[in-house]
């Protein structure tokens, strides 16, 4: 039994519209990889909705759920998973992170049934204040203090066309693109909860369309082809 529900550490708004890419769960079992799982809130939540969920993550001794198996994985490096298991890969704030997200593609490709969708976010630089951000500074929002090259290790900037070359270079057709939330400032607010430090704002504020210029964090669904 479920002891722990691990904290969710992603961007509002994340987790919901991506189970708006997920089919209803019927008798036959939905399967589902969550690669670069953390501590296992998406798996938590994905469970709870009636899929079958295995994860994956570099510290698998963070992972908290304890009805689902969470297996050691470098997404840089061959994944630990047979050819052709999974109905969904679903990887989260994690490219970002990655020295090769190509690799990951690849394998999220090999590890795919036929007809398989990999789901992907990543914050979106093309936001509106990211370009003013690069324009003055040389440095998008995401990526723009020591903080985040060194803490939270986001070293590589995607942007939505480069995402999409690189999953049709790798063999999927994009089935959708959109954003979790429109906001005038992603990433950008200070706030505490709990008694820790965080970036980003701490409420929904879905007031501004959910695109290229103002959506905070880029989600792209493609299928397996």
């Amino acid at each position: 039994m479920q002891t722990i529900k691990p904290s969710v550490m992603a961007a509002p708004g994340i987790y919901e519209t991506v189970l708006t890419l997920l089919p209803v769960v019927k008798k036959k079992k939905t399967i589902i990889l969550d690669a670069g799982a953390g501590s296992g809130a998406l798996s938590y939540l994905l469970k709870s909705k009636g899929f079958e969920v295995t994860a994956c993550d570099i510290n698998p001794l963070l992972f908290q759920v304890d009805n689902v198996s969470c297996k050691k994985a470098d997404l840089n490096e061959k994944i630990p998973f047979k050819n052709s298991m999974f109905d969904y890969v679903i990887s989260l704030e994690t490219l970002e992170h990655l020295e090769d997200p190509w690799h990951f593609l690849r394998e999220a490709h090999r590890v795919l049934k036929p007809k398989g969708i990999v789901i992907v976010s990543t914050p979106n630089v093309t936001h509106i204040s990211s370009r003013f951000f690069y324009l003055f500074f040389g440095r998008f929002i995401p990526f723009w203090s020591k903080r985040y090259m060194e803490f939270n290790w986001h070293i590589h900037p995607i942007f939505c066309w480069t995402l999409e070359f690189m999953l049709v270079h790798t063999g999927f057709k994009i089935v959708k693109r959109t954003y979790n939330e429109g906001k005038l400032f992603p990433l950008f607010k200070i706030f505490f909860k709990d008694g820790t430090l965080y970036f980003g704002s701490p409420l929904s504020t879905d007031y501004l369309p959910k695109n290229d210029l103002f959506g905070e964090n880029l989600i792209v669904a493609a299928q397996k082809i």
